[in-house]
């Protein structure tokens, strides 16, 4: 409203009101059209935290089996020695064995394995992932495998040493060459 010189009141015209209203409707459009961008954002960011912690603990778990007594031979030379070729796109329940009683960790042969991670809506209840019933949070293929270490121009035997090579890919579901992609290594030596 405004007042007019003539004392009388003047409410806003039809104009200003359309004007307002198309400037508030422009910024609030601006606004959540950077929701979806913050939550792949969001996605993303724990994909990657999921494949690092696995990255990490996968490593550490053939670096133990490799290192208990009379087991690196046995550890080491299970491993292929190049890098396994990727499966194509997983869906629905895991195949493979289990390598937990949780059923996060999936045996696919030849150095390759599949982790989910997922979320049961009755949270008392464990066991594998079963599609039908639990939220995915974490699909993701990962392909281990060896490769020798080079010291001073000089390769090392595998059995004094070798290199743990972690390839992480994800979204399983995706076929293999559209996959996000992460890649740890290790270099362990026997003891």
């Amino acid at each position: 409203m405004k007042r007019h010189a003539t004392g009388k009141l003047r409410f806003f015209s039809m104009v200003e009101v359309a004007l307002a209203t198309a400037i508030v409707g422009f910024g609030f459009a601006s606004i959540m059209a950077l929701f979806p961008i913050g939550v792949v954002a969001s996605r993303d960011a724990m994909a990657e935290t999921y494949s690092s912690e696995i990255g990490d603990q996968l490593i550490h778990h053939f670096e133990t089996q490799a290192r208990k007594t009379g087991h690196w031979s046995t550890a080491i030379d299970a491993m292929p020695a190049t890098r396994p070729a990727p499966p194509a796109a997983q869906v629905g329940n895991p195949t493979g064995t289990a390598l937990d009683t949780d059923g996060t960790i999936y045996d696919l042969g030849s150095g390759t394995y599949r982790v989910i991670r997922y979320t049961r809506p009755d949270s008392t209840v464990t066991g594998p992932y079963d599609s039908t019933k639990d939220y995915l949070d974490f699909d993701a293929i990962v392909m281990v495998w060896k490769s020798q270490i080079t010291v001073g121009g000089t390769m090392l035997d595998y059995a004094k040493g070798a290199t743990l090579n972690v390839e992480i890919s994800w979204i399983s579901q995706k076929a293999p060459g559209d996959r996000t992609s992460s890649f740890y290594c290790k270099d362990i030596f026997a003891r």
